[in-house]
């Protein structure tokens, strides 16, 4: 069996949400999140966060207008609170 690192397993994470991961890669992080339940939150959380961060890039880039940052991290507080 690959067992990997807490932190490995958190780098492969993001890496999958920005890119693409070999088959032992894929192998690796699902058999770590079988067996520790806070990577596979961390997985869930962190894929929940870029889907909500590129869908309010996207609406402003269809406003044409350059985000409030002040407001966009309003909106990210509010969307995370739900």
């Amino acid at each position: 069996m690959v067992s990997i690192s807490c932190k490995k397993a958190s780098e492969l994470t993001e890496k999958k949400l920005h890119g693409e991961l070999s088959a032992l890669e894929r192998f690796s992080l699902w058999f770590h999140g079988k067996i520790c339940p806070p990577c596979t939150k961390y997985d869930s959380q962190s894929a929940f966060l870029d889907k909500s961060i590129e869908k309010m890039c996207n609406e402003s880039t269809k406003s044409q207008e350059l985000p409030n940052t002040d407001a966009l991290k309003a909106k990210i507080k509010q969307t995370i609170k739900n």
